[in-house]
């Protein structure tokens, strides 16, 4: 319970941080209504991304301000962590959902930010692009999330690409980062010391 609680807290804080930066940099509305009881209508619906070896799935969460203003926004990419996460970082493998990833897309959702939140290959929808595990590669998530990089940062409707990786996903979102143009990348519960060093968050 502990460490469930520990990494919704790093969502959250991920989630003001980047809700505060983006805040800072734009003007609200006079016509928005403010206080804590205003809520901003967002949009949840699905997208692709065609690859060789099959099409993986995803969902992108607009805000309400991207079709009221001429101005893009930043989106963020968000990775699981490993094992059979989903999109919304729920794993097939443990009872019940948190829906943690879902939350934060929703947090970013509120402050102006789109995201894009992706099953990865050989999980969920997209179970059919994925090859048998003995011929899953590590690099294999890597090009992945490099292409939806590359594929976001050629719609108009945003302004910076941002990957937000979550545990495993954190050094997959470090390598693609590498690879890629993204603008900015994000860590949560990332690994803090090499393998050979043990399991050390």
């Amino acid at each position: 319970m502990k460490k469930l609680t520990g990494r919704l807290c790093g969502f959250i804080l991920v989630a003001l941080f980047i809700v505060l930066n983006a805040s800072a940099q734009s003007t609200p509305s006079p016509a928005e209504p403010s206080g804590a009881a205003s809520v901003k209508k967002i949009s949840d619906s699905p997208i692709s991304l065609q690859t060789a070896t099959g099409t993986l799935h995803g969902s992108l969460m607009l805000p309400s301000n991207i079709s009221a203003t001429p101005k893009p926004v930043s989106v963020v990419i968000i990775q699981p962590g490993s094992g059979p996460t989903d999109r919304d970082g729920n794993s097939a493998a443990l009872p019940g959902k948190n829906n943690s990833l879902k939350m934060l897309a929703e947090a970013l959702a509120q402050g102006g930010i789109a995201s894009v939140r992706i099953d990865k290959r050989g999980v969920a929808e997209s179970r059919a692009a994925g090859s048998s595990e003995k011929d899953l590669r590590f690099d294999a998530y890597v090009d992945d999330l490099v292409a939806w990089v590359m594929m976001l940062k050629k719609d108009q409707r945003f302004s910076r690409v941002v990957v937000a990786g979550h545990s495993e996903g954190s050094l997959v979102g470090m390598m693609a980062n590498a690879k890629s143009s993204a603008n900015a990348f994000i860590s949560i519960s990332g690994i803090a010391s090499s393998a050979g060093d043990g399991y050390v968050r």
